[in-house]
């Protein structure tokens, strides 16, 4: 069970309201973490104004940002996150296979040499919180300085988002209960 009990709507202050309305408005559900971070309204709105554009920008590609969401969910065995990216993956062309697989990018052939460029810098700054010089030419090779930034900063915003959620034992909505739990075979 949630350690904190989940913001109802009759408990929103205005600011708040109107950012669930406006979810809600664009055809998407408010989460559940969205309802746990309602509790601080001013970390909730800080939370989103990163998260959005990390996640909507055009730099480096919504897949392979997804991808590294995926990646960095699987290595920090965040159960809340993998379930809520698993259909946004998809959505984003990555394919199923690929997410079978992801424990095994360095040696599973459905891989690009883009995206293992990038799987191996989630990898590094996941096991490390450093990026080798031989991998960060790797993907400054792949990518520029713009897409880079993307890049670094989604793997470390989703790496926040894995450890909220454990703090909180934040649980997954009956919706995304099926969908495939993380294979975490992978090292960092």
């Amino acid at each position: 069970m949630t350690r904190l009990p989940l913001i109802r709507d009759d408990e929103l202050d205005a600011a708040t309201r109107t950012l669930f309305e406006g979810i809600v408005r664009r055809g998407g559900e408010v989460p559940d973490l969205y309802r746990l971070l309602g509790h601080a309204p001013d970390l909730l709105k800080a939370w989103t104004d990163l998260a959005w554009p990390l996640r909507n920008a055009n730099h480096a590609g919504r897949g392979l940002r997804e991808l590294l969401i995926m990646r960095t969910a699987q290595l920090t065995g965040a159960a809340y996150e993998w379930a809520h990216h698993w259909p946004l993956a998809l959505a984003a062309g990555i394919s199923e296979r690929q997410l079978w697989e992801l424990d095994a990018w360095r040696t599973s052939g459905c891989f690009t040499g883009t995206e293992r460029a990038a799987l191996a810098l989630a990898d590094e700054l996941l096991g490390t919180g450093q990026i080798s010089d031989q991998v960060f030419e790797a993907v400054r090779a792949e990518f520029d300085g713009a897409s880079l930034i993307h890049l670094v900063l989604t793997v470390s915003f989703y790496v926040c988002v894995a450890r909220f959620a454990g703090a909180f034992q934040l649980e997954i909505e009956p919706k995304y209960q099926t969908v495939p739990q993380p294979i975490n075979g992978g090292e960092a």
